[in-house]
C-alpha cells in the first residue's frame, strides 16, 4: 500500500487517483480477473451469466466464470443492484469505459457486439414485462458494436414509444443513447438532438423544444432531417396555435420532400398535418384537400397503417361538419384496416371518435359502449395515455346528461393517471372538464378554482391557444352571476388570442359570445354589429349549421330593437 501511495501527488485529480488504485488491482488479480474487471464495465449491471457470455460460454456459466464474479463482489467499487446481479460505482465504470475506447476502441467494439447478442437472446425469451428492458440493453451495446444499426433501432423504439406518449421511456432511451454519443456519426448526433426537441415538444416543454428546434437550423443537416424539422417545427406551432408558422414550417417540409423525390410517405404524413391546422382553424374543404392527396399518396405506396390515418382524420372533419353519416363512414372505414392489419391502438383511438360522433348525436348508450370498447383496449395493452383520454370522453358524455357525479368521477380519473406520467396538457383539459361540470352545477366558486387550475398549467406550458376556452368558460361564470365587466373582461381576453393566431373560426364563436352577454345587458346597438360580424364568418367558412343559429341570433337581437325603438 505504500507503493500505492507513493504514486499519488497532492496535484492529481480524484480521476488520476482512481486510475492508480485501478491499475494497483489490475496488477495483482489474476489475468481472467483482470479481464473480467475490464469487460464487466461494459454492461450497466453484471452476474454470472453475463460474465460466462462475454468469455465465451454461451448461458451456462462455468465454476470459473462463478469464481470470478466472486472475486469481483469483494471489492469496494462494487455493489448489489437490485434483483439482476452487480454494479460498479460510477465514477469507476465511467472511467473504465473511457480507457478502453481510447486505447482499444476495436476491441471495446467486439465485446460490445458481444453484449448486444446476450440482451437479444434474452429479449427473445423474455415475458412482455421484461422485453423492453432487454430490447433497450440491446440497442445500448449495438450503438456501440454497429453504430448504424444500433441508432436505426433507437429510432424504432423512441418512435414507437412517442406514438404511445410513453414519455419516461423516450426519456430512458435518449439517456442511453446520450451514453453512446461518441460512437456515433456527426449526422446521428444532429437527429439524437432533435429527438431531444421532439420529447421536449411532447412533453409541452415548448420553449425547450423551440431552443433545441431552432439550434439545429444552424447545423448542416441532411435533407432528410431538414424536412423532418421542418414537419416538427409545424406541429409545435401548432400545439400552440401559431397557424400561419405552422403552416409555413409544413409547406418547407413538403418543398424540401418533393424535391428529394423519394419520401412519398413522408409527404403524406405532412399533407395529414398541414390539413390538421386548417380543420381546427374550420377551414374543412382546405383540410379535406390535404387529407386526400395524403390519402391519394397511401394508396399509391399501398400504406395501409396511414390510409387509416387518413380516414380517422376525414371523420374528424365530417364530425366538425356535423355530417354524421359521413364521419361514421370514415370511422368505419379506418377501423377495418385497423382490425385487418391487427392495430389494437389504432382501434381503440377509432372507437373513441365514433363514441364522440354518437355523442354529438345524443345517442349517450352507443357513445359510452364505443368508449368502453376504446377503454378496454387501453387497459389490455397497459396504454396509460389513452386511458386518460377515454375516461375523458366518458366524463363527456355523462356530463352531457346532466349526471354530474359520475362525470366527475371520471374526470378525477383522468387527471389522476395524467398526473402519474406527467402530462400537463391532458391535466389542463381536464381542469377545465370540471370546471365546466361546476359551472353547469352553479356551484360558481369551485367551477373557478378548475378554470384557474387550467390557466395556470397553459400560462406555465406557453400555451396561449389552450387558455382561448378557459378566457370563453370564465366570462361564462361572470355572466351567469351578472359580473358584466368581468365577463367582457373575459371574452376580449379569449377573442384577442383568436385574432393574435389567425382563428376566424373561434373569433366567430368569440364575436357570438360577446355579443349575447350585451343583449343580456340589454345593450342591443352594440350586440347587433357583433351577432352580423359573426355570421359573416361562419357564412365565409362554410359552417352553415352555425351561421344558421347565427343568423336566428341577430333576427331575434334585430327584433328585440326594434320592438324598443317602437316603444320609445
Amino acid at each position: 500500500m505504500t507503493e500505492i501511495t507513493d504514486r499519488i501527488t497532492p496535484e492529481m485529480s480524484e480521476e488520476e487517483v482512481l486510475g492508480v488504485f485501478l491499475d494497483e488491482i489490475m496488477a495483482w488479480a489474476e489475468p481472467d480477473v483482470a479481464e473480467a474487471l475490464r469487460f464487466c464495465a461494459i454492461p450497466h449491471w453484471f452476474n454470472e451469466e453475463i460474465i460466462a457470455w462475454l468469455r465465451g460460454e454461451g448461458l451456462n456459466p462455468s465454476q470459473r466464470s462463478r469464481e470470478i464474479l466472486a472475486a469481483l463482489t469483494e471489492l469496494t467499487f462494487v455493489g448489489p443492484y437490485h434483483e439482476r446481479g452487480w454494479v460498479y460505482h460510477e465514477n469507476v465504470r465511467d472511467l473504465l469505459l473511457r480507457r478502453w475506447r481510447e486505447r482499444d476502441s476495436q476491441e471495446f467494439k467486439e465485446l460490445s457486439g458481444r453484449a448486444a447478442g446476450y440482451f437479444e437472446q434474452k429479449a427473445e425469451a423474455a415475458t412482455d414485462a421484461e422485453r423492453d428492458e432487454w430490447e433497450r440493453e440491446q440497442m445500448y451495446h449495438l450503438l456501440a458494436a454497429d453504430s448504424e444499426r444500433g441508432f436505426e433501432l433507437f429510432t424504432d423504439m423512441f418512435g414507437e414509444a412517442r406514438s404511445f406518449y410513453q414519455l419516461s421511456t423516450c426519456a430512458l432511451l435518449l439517456e442511453l443513447a446520450e451514453e453512446q454519443e461518441t460512437q456515433l456519426s456527426a449526422d446521428d448526433r444532429l437527429w439524437l438532438r432533435f429527438c431531444q426537441g421532439q420529447l421536449a415538444r411532447e412533453s409541452a416543454q415548448w420553449a425547450e423544444a423551440l431552443a433545441i428546434f431552432e439550434g439545429l437550423w444552424g447545423e448542416e443537416l441532411s435533407p432528410s432531417l431538414e424536412s423532418a424539422l421542418a414537419n416538427d417545427l409545424g406541429l409545435l406551432y401548432r400545439y400552440k396555435g401559431e397557424w400561419e408558422r405552422a403552416v409555413e414550417y409544413y409547406e418547407r417540409s413538403l418543398a424540401i420532400k418533393e424535391k428529394m423525390g423519394d419520401d412519398e410517405h413522408g409527404m403524406a404524413t405532412t399533407y395529414n398535418n398541414l390539413g390538421e391546422v386548417y380543420r381546427v382553424k374550420g377551414e374543412w374543404e382546405r383540410a379535406i384537400e390535404c387529407y386526400k392527396r395524403s390519402l391519394a399518396i397511401n394508396e399509391k405506396v399501398g400504406d395501409e397503417h396511414l390510409m387509416a390515418v387518413t380516414f380517422n382524420t376525414l371523420g374528424l372533419v365530417y364530425k366538425d361538419k356535423r355530417e354524421w353519416k359521413r364521419a361514421i363512414e370514415y370511422y368505419e372505414r379506418s377501423l377495418a384496416i385497423w382490425e385487418k392489419v391487427g392495430d389494437e391502438h389504432g382501434m381503440a383511438a377509432t372507437f373513441d371518435n365514433l363514441g364522440l360522433v354518437y355523442q354529438a348525436k345524443k345517442e349517450w348508450d352507443r357513445a359510452m359502449e364505443y368508449h368502453e370498447r376504446s377503454l378496454a383496449i387501453y387497459e389490455k395493452v397497459g396504454d396509460e395515455y389513452g386511458r386518460a383520454f377515454t375516461f375523458n370522453n366518458l366524463g363527456g358524455v355523462y356530463q352531457a346528461k346532466e349526471e354530474w357525479e359520475r362525470a366527475i368521477e371520471c374526470y378525477e380519473r383522468s387527471l389522476a393517471i395524467r398526473e402519474k406520467i406527467g402530462d400537463e396538457h391532458g391535466m389542463s383539459t381536464t381542469f377545465n372538464n370540471l370546471g365546466l361540470v361546476y359551472q353547469a352545477k352553479g356551484e360558481w366558486e369551485r367551477a373557478m378554482e378548475y378554470f384557474e387550475e387550467d390557466l395556470a398549467i397553459c400560462e406555465k406550458l406557453g400555451d396561449e391557444y389552450g387558455m382561448i376556452p378557459t378566457f370563453t368558460n370564465l366570462g361564462g361564470v361572470y355572466q351567469a352571476r351578472g359580473e358584466w365587466e368581468r365577463a367582457v373582461e373575459c371574452y376580449e381576453r379569449s377573442l384577442a388570442i383568436l385574432e393574435k393566431v389567425g382563428d376566424e373560426h373561434g373569433m366567430a364563436f368569440s364575436y357570438n359570445n360577446i355579443a349575447r352577454l350585451y343583449q343580456d345587458q340589454g345593450k342591443l346597438q352594440e350586440a347587433v354589429p357583433l351577432f352580423k360580424k359573426s355570421v359573416k364568418i361562419l357564412e365565409r367558412i362554410g359552417d352553415e349549421y352555425h351561421a344558421k343559429l347565427g343568423r336566428e341570433n341577430l333576427a331575434r337581437a334585430k327584433r328585440e330593437l326594434e320592438a324598443r325603438k317602437g316603444q320609445a
